[in-house]
């Protein structure tokens, strides 16, 4: 990488995308923000995510007050890249050099990209709440533990679409007369309309998961006016986020333990989960983001992550595919 060369992070999720452009030390001299993609494993994710990060590398570099310089690496921690395989990693990484011209791609999962920024290369364990959840412990040496992170249909439990869906299933039963009356009746009719018209609301479609998810903060807001069911569905999360926590600290022999995501945010959910940890966990607050730890792995390859990215290098820009 020459001296006066750029990177840029990527932080791809379903919800938004951030990039940020940064120096070869690292510093970071634009970020900017937009819409996400629905997700690499979908029929049309590679597609959406091309256009979501070309768009927004133009506009970061765009607004850049240095013209003339230009970014030499790109990473990528983007939702999906796991479940969707490394063939949709390199399609991703083939398509934004054809589209930027960047010489060098690194993907990683989203959660790997988290885990880089929270503690800043260095092993341990990180849980990643967002629309979805997982816990990521990477040990010393680079051996790496998955827990959940497998979607809406067959885990991310915790997750915004998890506690959104928990609290949309408790409105239904208690509007049949299988569960107790719950003021999430009312916070759900005023975000959808009737109850009625909740299937077609939230229709299977990959937009679900987002749609879920946006019901967790009133999830959150009804559970601290008192509401029992919605109280129950939080607790329940928290739970979930304890036991992901606990088995990936364990699978990957680390006792260093953060949090991110939007949801870890909220101080009596972060509260309960540091409360329920075993004695022993070190419990740190992150050091950085997913872009900062997308940044990280742009320009190093010495760290424990290494083992869960993959690295496309484009010498000759008439060359469509990777070596």
């Amino acid at each position: 990488m020459s001296a006066d060369g750029l990177v840029a992070g990527v932080d791809l999720g379903k919800t938004g995308c951030r990039v940020a452009i940064a120096d070869s030390a690292g510093a970071r001299l634009q970020t900017v923000e937009g819409p996400g993609a629905e997700g690499l494993a979908q029929p049309s994710g590679v597609d959406d995510a091309t256009a979501v990060v070309a768009g927004l590398l133009d506009k970061a570099m765009s607004s850049l007050s240095t013209p003339g310089r230009r970014v030499e690496v790109v990473a990528v921690g983007a939702a999906g890249a796991k479940a969707a395989g490394a063939d949709a990693s390199t399609a991703l990484a083939v398509r934004l050099h054809q589209r930027t011209g960047i010489g060098q791609v690194v993907m990683v999962t989203d959660a790997v990209s988290a885990h880089a920024g929270a503690l800043g290369g260095a092993p341990g364990v990180v849980l990643a709440v967002g629309t979805g959840t997982v816990a990521l412990g990477i040990a010393p040496g680079g051996q790496a533990c998955h827990v959940d992170g497998w979607g809406q249909w067959l885990g991310d439990e915790g997750s915004g679409a998890w506690i959104g869906r928990e609290a949309l299933r408790a409105v239904v039963r208690a509007l049949d007369g299988r569960g107790p009356d719950t003021t999430l009746m009312s916070a759900a009719q005023q975000r959808f309309g009737t109850l009625g018209s909740l299937p077609a609301a939230l229709a299977i479609t990959p937009e679900l998961p987002r749609t879920s998810a946006a019901f967790a903060p009133t999830v959150v807001e009804c559970a601290a006016a008192g509401d029992a069911v919605a109280a129950d569905v939080l607790d329940r999360a928290v739970t979930a986020w304890i036991e992901s926590t606990v088995v990936a600290a364990r699978a990957s022999d680390t006792g260093v333990v953060t949090c991110v995501g939007g949801l870890t945010g909220v101080e009596p959910l972060r509260d309960a989960w540091r409360r329920g940890l075993p004695a022993g966990l070190d419990v740190r607050p992150p050091r950085g983001d997913a872009v900062d730890g997308a940044v990280v792995l742009a320009l190093r390859t010495d760290l424990p992550h290494e083992s869960q990215v993959q690295r496309y290098t484009f010498d000759d820009p008439s060359k469509e595919p990777p070596r």
